[in-house]
């Protein structure tokens, strides 16, 4: 009972949010990350980026290393915690969750009957993250040169006729 206790102070002293109006926040991000991962071509790190938890989902994937991973198997579990934003994962994954469960059936119904509107709005997330995107740069005419290139070599490239 008494190391339940130290792993349960452990995650709730793991980076994550600190209020529960935080935690509906993050739930709900995981949600809307769910909800992309659900579409084809649509991912949820877009989501991530827009709602701008990007860099903080990074930093928790990291924090799941060889260090964390050595202490669990020597069953330091309060220690293997500590090393972990677990607290951050439980609750985004929770939101991720829950939207791949509930809205998976909704999404192949969008997806059949109303395509078009569908794609338009992940389209339109996508098209966002690229203004989200672009006000992180600092520009300069090498990035620009960079972007035009990568944009003509994407249209040559999807352009090109299939062969059999």
């Amino acid at each position: 009972m008494k190391s339940y206790r130290a792993v349960k102070k452990a995650v709730f002293n793991s980076p994550g949010p600190e209020t529960m109006k935080e935690a509906a926040i993050l739930f709900f991000k995981g949600i809307a990350m769910g909800s992309a991962d659900i579409i084809p071509g649509v991912s949820g790190g877009t989501i991530a980026l827009i709602t701008g938890i990007y860099g903080k989902v990074l930093a928790a994937i990291k924090s799941f290393n060889i260090k964390a991973l050595s202490k669990l198997v020597r069953f330091d579990f309060k220690g293997a915690v500590e090393e972990t934003h677990l607290r951050f994962i439980i609750i985004l994954f929770s939101g991720i969750a829950v939207a791949i469960l509930t809205l998976a059936r909704l999404m192949n119904f969008l997806l059949k009957i109303h395509p078009e509107p569908t794609f338009s709005l992940f389209f339109g997330l996508i098209a966002a993250s690229i203004f989200v995107v672009a006000r992180q740069v600092k520009w300069n005419p090498k990035e620009f040169v960079a972007i035009v290139f990568g944009a003509v070599a994407a249209y040559l490239i999807v352009g090109l006729i299939p062969v059999e």
